[in-house]
């Protein structure tokens, strides 16, 4: 491969270093090339990546989401393709730090029939949206927090039930405080620390004043402010204020031909 290989890109993450990772699940060329790429900081252009983790041995499958920890450690979101309920659908593989070509995982989360989005935190706790596989007939929605135990992970949270208003589909996003940020359709939820079982999310930023609009991913910065992306027509990226709730104006609104942005669906802010 020559020139910069990204082939079907979903989701970006940075590390420490500004470096930038991007998973790629499918590609016109090489239909069955599954990746996770790392590119050097501040490289533009036609660049090639400095590191690839690909092959049988990576358990990489339609890889989507892509995190990265405080120390290196790359996890990738697998599966995600195909019916929603699914019993043994889709895992989530840790990767030590540095890898490259066709490496093992360190770890796997197997447990879900569904992922839609993963997001870490400062601990290493893994924060995944997706649903539960119960029955053919019973998956329901849900968010998993996990943390680091030995090899794998213990599952510590369980947030699910109607007062939730967890979505099958979207972005998550934690912040500093561990509060859990989760955007899908026109609206951003958010849920407090701890939350587990049937929480109410404490905010929702929701209504037309919001100019959220087939929102897919959500990101938070140092400072608590929010950004989601838009994918609808015209694709934009909004920012609220911390502590934004209900039908809130953006205090920034990043829209219009020379953004250059055509269906934002992953978004990180350092």
């Amino acid at each position: 491969m020559t020139g910069t290989y990204i082939g079907s890109s979903n989701h970006l993450a940075v590390d420490s270093n500004d470096n930038v990772y991007t998973s790629v699940s499918k590609d016109s060329v090489q239909p069955n090339y599954f990746a996770i790429q790392m590119f050097q900081a501040g490289k533009y252009g036609k660049v090639k990546p400095m590191r690839t983790i690909w092959g049988s041995l990576t358990d990489l499958a339609m890889p989507e989401g892509v995190a990265v920890d405080s120390i290196g450690n790359v996890y990738a979101m697998n599966g995600s393709e195909g019916d929603f309920c699914s019993q043994e659908q889709a895992w989530v593989t840790e990767y030590k730090a540095g890898s490259n070509g066709n490496v093992p995982p360190i770890a796997i989360v197997n447990d879900r029939g569904y992922f839609a989005a993963i997001a870490l935190d400062v601990n290493g706790d893994l924060y995944t949206l997706g649903q539960d596989y119960v029955s053919s007939s019973s998956c329901p929605y849900s968010i998993h927090v996990y943390s680091p135990s030995g090899s794998g992970f213990t599952l510590v949270q369980d947030i699910t039930g109607p007062s939730t208003q967890v979505p099958p589909l979207g972005g998550i996003a934690v912040d500093s405080n561990d509060n859990i940020y989760v955007s899908s359709g026109n609206k951003v939820l958010v849920y407090a620390a701890g939350s587990n079982g049937d929480a109410a999310p404490l905010d929702v930023i929701t209504g037309s004043k919001t100019r959220l609009s087939n929102t897919v991913a959500v990101a938070v910065d140092a400072s608590g402010d929010i950004y989601a992306t838009s994918i609808s027509p015209p694709a934009r990226v909004t920012v609220y204020p911390p502590g934004s709730n209900g039908n809130a104006l953006p205090s920034q609104d990043i829209v219009g031909k020379n953004t250059k942005l055509a269906g934002p669906i992953s978004i990180v802010v350092r």
